[in-house]
């Protein structure tokens, strides 16, 4: 049967177990991803050069330390011949933007809400 990754996601939410103890209620999700899906965010992973540049940008402090952020929007609207250029080139960014939009419009479609 060829499922689709949103139907994959959504069947194993489903069929996550549900714990009552010690929170009111929690979900435990194992493989909540295809295989195929996670092999594919690996390899669309971005380069460090991203986080050290990009993130930077976007962080918050506190007496706790920093905080950084490289969000899946960033990555799927990213700008910019030096950003586009750490992904691979533009070809290879459009390949691993795709990645990351698929899983970004599977987590916020109507079913996730």
């Amino acid at each position: 049967q060829n499922r689709t990754n949103k139907e994959i996601i959504l069947a194993n939410i489903q069929a996550a177990p549900t714990i009552n103890s010690p929170f009111k209620s929690a979900a435990y999700f194992c493989r909540l991803f295809p295989f195929q899906l996670y092999a594919d965010l690996i390899r669309a992973w971005p380069h460090d050069v991203i986080f050290d540049n990009y993130a930077q940008k976007r962080k918050s402090c506190s007496k706790a330390g920093c905080r950084y952020s490289l969000e899946g929007h960033h990555i799927i609207n990213m700008k910019g011949a030096g950003k586009i250029k750490a992904f691979g080139g533009q070809e290879m960014y459009e390949k691993k933007r795709a990645i990351w939009k698929e899983l970004w419009d599977i987590v916020f479609s109507p079913e996730f809400e």
